[in-house]
């Protein structure tokens, strides 16, 4: 879980779509199916940093929890719900972003020369 928060801008999903004039539906599913497959490899396989800092935030959160109210408790469960979903947000459209901008560089590299 991930504490920090961005403000971000989402892509529009035609200019997901777009790489120059047009991106065939075949190979958008193909983008959206290797981002999913990449984000699952990368969660599974994190490295020794990135797990230990989110064992590091799970302590955190369990500290926290301990010291709240029952009225309270509510609350911090719609928070976490609300961090996780940001979270897989963000790098969902990180991956979105830098895939996107990567098939317009090798597309269009050509038009630069």
């Amino acid at each position: 879980m991930n504490l920090l928060f961005f403000e971000y801008r989402v892509i529009d999903i035609t200019t997901l779509r777009k790489v120059g004039n047009s991106m065939n539906e075949k190979l958008y599913r193909a983008i959206e199916d290797f981002i999913t497959q990449r984000m699952d490899d990368h969660g599974a396989d994190a490295p020794a940093y990135v797990a230990e800092t989110i064992t590091e935030v799970g302590r955190c959160a369990k500290k926290l929890e301990e010291t709240l109210m029952e009225s309270q408790f509510s609350l911090w469960r719609e928070l976490e719900d609300a961090l996780s979903r940001q979270t897989g947000e963000e790098m969902r459209y990180y991956y979105r972003a830098g895939f996107h901008d990567a098939v317009r560089f090798l597309l269009g590299w050509n038009d630069r020369t």
